[in-house]
Order: structure tokens, then sequence, then C-alpha cells
């Protein structure tokens, strides 16, 4: 299978997951927003998708949302036909709420790509009305499944919406 992890910058706690996948035959790539200078890209060269003209406008208006450009995005067009060029069977999303995740997802739907959405809340805590709604809304559209590899508090009873699953980070010992 071809995975592509899409996220604003590669993290490094992902490398296991991608080295675990290329042990097993299947390829990945990369697409982000920009390299951080701290992360380790021995395994992957990410293809970085620079923020758009819409992107830095939205950025200048109401600013970037954070160190890792929530608000950024690139050309929807040049991406969906990029994406489409991969010819990718799985995509994973870093935070869905981050506009370059969204548009990622949602060009992935159009094009028949499984979706994973990666996120680093707990799998075990106190989900609200309003954030279950929300997680079952995207698992709806996107036919989503939905990952964490933060477990949370265990020791009580939360009920944890179906689609979330915990995959811890793997280290090399």
């Amino acid at each position: 299978l071809k995975f592509i992890f899409l996220a604003p910058r590669f993290h490094t706690n992902q490398i296991s997951w991608v080295e675990a996948l290329f042990e097993h035959g299947h390829e990945i790539e990369v697409n982000v927003l920009f390299k951080g200078c701290t992360e380790n890209y021995s395994l992957v060269d990410p293809t970085v998708f620079s923020p758009c003209k819409a992107s830095k406008i939205v950025m200048n208006l109401f600013g970037t949302g954070g160190g890792n450009l929530y608000r950024g995005f690139p050309n929807p067009i040049y991406y969906f036909k990029s994406l489409m060029k991969s010819k990718a069977d799985v995509i994973v999303v870093r935070d869905i709420g981050r506009w370059f995740s969204l548009l990622g997802a949602i060009c992935a739907r159009i094009l028949g790509i499984k979706i994973i959405i990666y996120s680093q809340t707990s799998l075990h805590k106190n989900y609200s009305f309003k954030r279950k709604m929300a997680m079952k809304f995207l698992f709806k559209i996107f036919k989503a499944k939905w990952i964490t590899p933060v477990l949370g508090d265990n020791s009580q009873e939360f009920i944890v919406p179906k689609k979330i699953f915990f995959v811890p980070f793997a280290v090399e010992i």
C-alpha cells in the first residue's frame, strides 16, 4: 500500500511508524507545509507544499494559528492534482482541525483514498457532547478511523468513541 502522512511538518516521533511500514513493503510519502530543522529525515524526504496566496492573506488577517501554521494550506487545486498523481491508498492526516489537514482529507475523500485521522488527544477521557458530535460528523463525512498514541486515564470508566484507536509510538532499543 502507499501511505501519505500529511502534517504541517514531519514529526520525528512518527519515524518508527514509517520504519515499520517500510519494513513491511509499503510506500511512504510525507506532505508538509515546511521542514522543521530538528526532525529526523533519514527515512523520508518530505514534499513541501508552501502556503498559497489565499492562505497567506488569511494568516496575515487572523494570524498563523501558532508555530505549525494552523491556518496554512497550499493551493487546493495543485494539492488535489498532486494527491491524485500519488495514487495513494491511505492518507494519515495530522490534527483534522488544521486547514491543510482538512484540505487533504477533503481531497482524499473525493479521490476515494482511505483516511486515518491522527492526533495526540487522550483516548480515555471525558468527551463532551459537542466533541462527540464533531467526531461522529468527521467519521461520517470522511469515512475515517482515528488514531492516537496517548492512552489517557484508563482508571476511570470513560466511553471511548467508536472508530478511535490507541496506536502507541514505538522506539527502537
